[in-house]
């Protein structure tokens, strides 16, 4: 066999891999993006709890961009995906962090469904800012969880109950 035949079979080979991982950069991306569309967590906000931007979020789940393995186990773990790696980590630091997560976006969709609620007073109130306020009802971060319960005693009085959507 020539030097030149076998150049040609290993780039043939490599041309072939590349093609697979990105049909399966494509596949993984899309699982992530009907789980997190199934739990109501925008691309935002899930880019805010993994520290990227919704662009990036974007690029992993239409297969643009690959993952390292640090971004992959945080959206695993916001997801509620079990990763084929184990790392033990106490279920409570867990239940706690899905907790914020689903006060955050029971939140957020509660005050989007009732617009007449003052934003700037609400956020007076609670101490927090009003344009942060904003992305998070337009799902571009989530609201810390330093600031759920004030925010939940402060739109009780309006119908707001958690737990309850």
């Amino acid at each position: 066999m020539s030097k030149d035949n076998t150049l040609d079979r290993v780039h043939a080979a490599d041309m072939l891999l590349k093609e697979k991982i990105k049909a399966a950069r494509k596949q993984l991306g899309g699982s992530l993006k009907d789980r997190r569309e199934q739990l109501g967590i925008s691309d935002g906000m899930l880019g805010s709890h993994v520290g990227v931007t919704a662009n990036t979020i974007r690029g992993v789940e239409s297969g643009r961009f690959a993952m390292d393995i640090d971004l992959q186990f945080k959206i695993y773990n916001v997801l509620g995906i079990k990763s084929y790696f184990s790392v033990q980590r106490d279920d409570r630091e867990n239940k706690k962090e899905d907790m914020a997560i689903e006060i955050s976006v029971q939140l957020t969709r509660w005050l989007d469904e009732h617009p007449l609620i003052s934003r700037n007073a609400l956020c007076e109130q609670v101490g927090y800012d009003v344009s942060n306020l904003h992305k998070a009802i337009h799902g571009d971060q989530d609201i810390p969880h330093k600031y759920h319960q004030a925010f939940i005693e402060a739109l009780k009085p309006y119908g707001f109950n958690y737990g309850n959507p």
